[in-house]
C-alpha cells in the first residue's frame, strides 16, 4: 500500500512539471506568432479551426480551409500579420545558416 502511495506520487509530481513546462512554453510564443494569432482570429472562426495557435496548427488549418474553398480570401491583417511572420522566419533561418557556416569554417582547436 505504501509503496502504491509512493508511485501514485511520483507519477502526479512527474505529470504535474511536465505539464507546467508545456505551459511555459506556450506563454512564451514570439510576438510575431502572437500577431497571427490575433489579426487571424476572424479567418480561424471562418475555417472552424477551434481554438488552434500558431505552433500548433492554425496555419496549417487555416491554408487547408482556404485550399478546400477556393473563393475564400484571407483577410488584409492576416495576410499581413502572417507575411510579417514569413519574412521574419526567412530572416531567423538565414542567421541560422550563417552562424553554422561561420562555426563550421572555424578550425577546432585540439
Amino acid at each position: 500500500m505504501l509503496l502504491t502511495r509512493k508511485v501514485f506520487f511520483a507519477f502526479f509530481v512527474t505529470t504535474l512539471s511536465i505539464s507546467s513546462v508545456y505551459a511555459g512554453h506556450k506563454e512564451s510564443q514570439k510576438p510575431e506568432a502572437l500577431a497571427i494569432d490575433s489579426a487571424c482570429t476572424g479567418d480561424a472562426a471562418t475555417a472552424q479551426c477551434g481554438s488552434e495557435k500558431v505552433g500548433t496548427g492554425l496555419l496549417r488549418c487555416l491554408h487547408t480551409y482556404k485550399k478546400s474553398n477556393p473563393g475564400y480570401k484571407f483577410t488584409d491583417g492576416c495576410k499581413a500579420a502572417m507575411k510579417v511572420g514569413r519574412a521574419d522566419r526567412k530572416e531567423h533561418q538565414a542567421q541560422k545558416a550563417a552562424s553554422g557556416a561561420t562555426n563550421a569554417a572555424t578550425p577546432a582547436s585540439p
